[in-house]
C-alpha cells in the first residue's frame, strides 16, 4: 500500500482492511498539517493534500479531524470565503497542543487515561484548573514524557550558561547566580539564544552585558571559553511540552578587579549553585546541565580555575 492509499482494492473488488499504524500515521499528518497562528488558513482538502491523502476519502478524513480538533477548542472556527471553509489553529497553546497530540497518535499513546475513575484528585487540582487548556497540555506531555524512553521533543532550546567563579577578598570563592523570574529559579548568569544573537558566545556575551550594571564586554580583558555542551529533556512550566534544552557551558575570564551586580545577581556557593533549583521544584534542566557538567570535570565545579579576584 503507498502511502496515503486509505482503500487498495483487493482481488474480490472490496476495500482491503488498512493496517491500524498507518491509518494513525495518516491522521497524525493531518494535525500536524493545520496552520499555525502566524500562516495562512487551510482547507479540508489542501490538508489532505499536504498529509500525503490524495484519494477520495482524504478530504473526508480531514473534515473528521477538524471537527474533533474544533469540538476541542484547539483550532479556530472555520471562516467560509469563496464557498470553501478554512482553518487554522487561533493560538501559540493551540499549535503545541496539535504537536503533542500528533506525537501522542504517532506512538499510540492516549492523551487522557483512568476514563473509568470518576473521582477528583484533590489537592492540587480542582476541576477547573484540570480542564484549562495549558494545564493539560503538561499533564499529557508529562505522561508522554515518562512512558517514552525518547519521547520525541516538541521544542528545542538553545541556552548559553557562564561560569562565573571568582576570589572574593583573600578567602571566599564563590558563583555568579541570578533569579530567573520566568523559571522561578536562581541559576548561573545566561539563558536562551534569541534572533538578534549571532552565535552561542553572542548570546553569553548579551546576556552578562544584561545582568552586570556598566558592563561592556571587552576582548582586551574579558574572555569566554567553550566548556562543555548537554541536551536535557523535560517539560517546563512555561510552555507545557517536552522540551530539549541544548545547553552550552562558558568558562568566564576577567583581568577586571570590580564588578557591580544587578539587583537579581548574587554569588553562591559550588554546593548552592547545583542545589538551589532542588528546593523548589526537584532538578530543573539548568541544575541537571550543572551537575553533568561537574561530572565531567576533574573536582567537579572546584576543579574549575578561579575566573576573576575582586577586591570586593
Amino acid at each position: 500500500m503507498a502511502d496515503g492509499d486509505l482503500d487498495e482494492p483487493s482481488p474480490t473488488g472490496r476495500a482491503r482492511a488498512v493496517p491500524w499504524q498507518a491509518i494513525r500515521a495518516l491522521v497524525a499528518a493531518l494535525v500536524r498539517a493545520v496552520p499555525g497562528l502566524d500562516e495562512d488558513r487551510s482547507t479540508a482538502a489542501r490538508l489532505a493534500r499536504e498529509a500525503g491523502i490524495d484519494q477520495l476519502h482524504g478530504e473526508s478524513l480531514a473534515w473528521g479531524v477538524l471537527a474533533v480538533l474544533e469540538a476541542m477548542g484547539a483550532i479556530e472556527p472555520p471562516r467560509e470565503e469563496d464557498g470553501e471553509h478554512s482553518f487554522r489553529t487561533g493560538t501559540e497553546t493551540g499549535a503545541l497542543f496539535l504537536a503533542s497530540m500528533a506525537e501522542h497518535i504517532d506512538a499510540g499513546l492516549p492523551m487522557l487515561k483512568s476514563w473509568r475513575d470518576r473521582s477528583i484528585t484533590e489537592p492540587p487540582l480542582t476541576g477547573t484548573m484540570a480542564t484549562r487548556a495549558a494545564q493539560f497540555l503538561w499533564l499529557a506531555e508529562n505522561e508522554r514524557h515518562e512512558a517514552l524512553d525518547e519521547a520525541p521533543a516538541i521544542r528545542r532550546v538553545p541556552i548559553s550558561l557562564i561560569i562565573a567563579k571568582a576570589q572574593l577578598g583573600r578567602k571566599h570563592v564563590r558563583y555568579l547566580m541570578h533569579f530567573d523570574a520566568e523559571e522561578r529559579e536562581y541559576r548561573p548568569l545566561g539563558g536562551q539564544r534569541l534572533r538578534i544573537d549571532n552565535s552561542m558566545k553572542a548570546a553569553a556575551i548579551r546576556e552578562l552585558e544584561a545582568h552586570l550594571p556598566a558592563f561592556r564586554f571587552d576582548p582586551d580583558t574579558d574572555k569566554l571559553f567553550k566548556l562543555e555542551r548537554t541536551v536535557v529533556t523535560a517539560v517546563p512550566a512555561d510552555r507545557g511540552v517536552v522540551t530539549a534544552h541544548e545547553i552550552h557551558f562558558w568558562e568566564f575570564q576577567s583581568t577586571r578587579t570590580r564588578l557591580s551586580l544587578s539587583p537579581s545577581v548574587r554569588w553562591a556557593t559550588g554546593e548552592q549553585l547545583l542545589k538551589t533549583g532542588a528546593l523548589e521544584h526537584g532538578y530543573t534542566p539548568v541544575v541537571q546541565g550543572l551537575r553533568y557538567l561537574a561530572g565531567r570535570i576533574p573536582g567537579g565545579l572546584d576543579g574549575l580555575r578561579v575566573g576573576v579576584r575582586l577586591s570586593r
